[in-house]
């Protein structure tokens, strides 16, 4: 089962289409892929507490993704449709698979 989490993450890796872009542009890339977005449409009709809590998630989990992982991981993370937590344990272990990919079936290179 996919948490909350890793779907807001997966989102957020698909709404920015600028993976490598710096940190500090996050907010004005966001507001440029809502707009007119059914999401955009959907908190429209919310109360304007309820938008802002709700734009302020999206914003902190963006940023909280871009301080933890490099354009190249967000790109992987974004080509494998997972969330920085999958993401960076898969990274954690990846040397080791190959390794062991390589020695059962033998080393193709």
């Amino acid at each position: 089962m996919v948490s909350l989490i890793e779907r807001l993450d997966a989102t957020v890796l698909g709404l920015v289409e600028a993976l490598d872009s710096n940190s500090d542009e996050l907010p004005k890339l966001l507001d440029a892929a809502l707009t007119s977005s059914l999401w955009s449409r959907q908190i429209a009709r919310l109360a304007a507490e309820t938008k802002g809590h709700q734009l302020w998630i999206m914003e902190a989990r963006s940023r909280l993704i871009w301080n933890k992982s490099t354009a190249q991981q967000r790109r992987s993370q974004f080509a494998m449709g997972i969330g920085l937590d999958s993401g960076l344990a898969i990274e954690l272990v990846a040397d080791g698979l190959t390794s062991l990919t390589a020695k059962l079936y033998g080393d193709a290179s």
